[in-house]
């Protein structure tokens, strides 16, 4: 219902729930990645959003031919609900007709991006020919008039770039601060970089609640995209945040309900 193709990450052979579904199947990796993609495809003919699925799960199984592959996708936190009724957990996150507009976009702005950085500086453009100077004439004189032939460069990031950036973070709330949080990144980090780590950050926290996951600003101004990866694959176990402002957080949360004694009362500690 959203096109012809589908949206596959070069890590998905890799990810840490193909591994597990592995396991939990007695089967390799490829023939995981091979099930889950025929799923992937009939959920994009048959529905746009992965949600109430009328079916079952054994249907599931028939159609992804591994005895067991549905329970296993539950395990891993890709399938929910119950039979009639099934959701594939995130599935408009990367595909249906929203993520793919989305991939698109990114795309067209890589290309666009690309299209304008290929050609040098003194490509195509036109000679300029100086009046004489004399020996009076300073090299200031030569600098002014060559600035004033030069091209104009495009800015580092378009607004289209931010965008993009925003809409594959996987939390989109106070989109007007996110925004200016990631012009900011941006002066730090390169466009195609800051992409693919919050690209990557969201394949790692898909599990997690969106309680629990950073607002797109806080993540930015926290530079969190220099986190070490396997922060954010614990996070999205775990459901909660494991650094940053999110975290300090819960962890006064945790602190204030240990003071609290068994009647509600704030306890006095000698």
């Amino acid at each position: 219902m959203a096109g012809d193709w589908l949206k596959i990450e070069h890590a998905t052979v890799d990810k840490p729930e193909i591994v597990r579904m592995a396991d939990l199947l007695g089967v390799d990796q490829n023939a995981v990645v091979g099930a889950c993609l025929r799923l992937w495809i009939w959920a994009d003919q048959q529905t746009s959003t992965g949600n109430a699925l009328s079916v079952t799960r054994k249907w599931l199984d028939r159609l992804m031919q591994v005895n067991g592959a549905a329970d296993a996708m539950v395990e891993v936190g890709w399938l929910s609900g119950v039979d009639g009724n099934l959701t594939l957990t995130n599935y408009s996150r990367h595909n249906g007709k929203p993520a793919k507009t989305r991939a698109q976009t990114a795309s067209r702005v890589k290309k666009s991006r690309s299209e304008c950085n290929a050609p040098s500086v003194t490509q195509n453009a036109k000679p300029v020919t100086l009046p004489l100077l004399s020996s009076k004439d300073s090299a200031s004189s030569i600098k002014t008039a060559s600035k004033q032939h030069q091209p104009d460069i495009k800015p580092a990031s378009t607004a289209a770039d931010i965008e993009a950036i925003y809409q594959a973070y996987p939390r989109h709330v106070g989109k007007q601060a996110a925004l200016k949080a990631i012009t900011k990144a941006l002066e730090h980090i390169g466009y195609e970089e800051l992409l693919a780590a919050v690209t990557e950050y969201a394949a790692a926290v898909s599990g997690a609640e969106k309680q629990y996951i950073p607002h797109p600003a806080t993540w930015c101004n926290n530079r969190r995209w220099e986190d070490d990866r396997e922060e954010w694959i614990r996070e999205g176990r775990n459901g909660k945040p494991t650094t940053g402002t999110d975290a300090t957080l819960q962890a006064g949360i945790n602190w204030a309900t240990n003071v609290r004694g068994a009647s509600g009362q704030a306890r006095i500690c000698d």
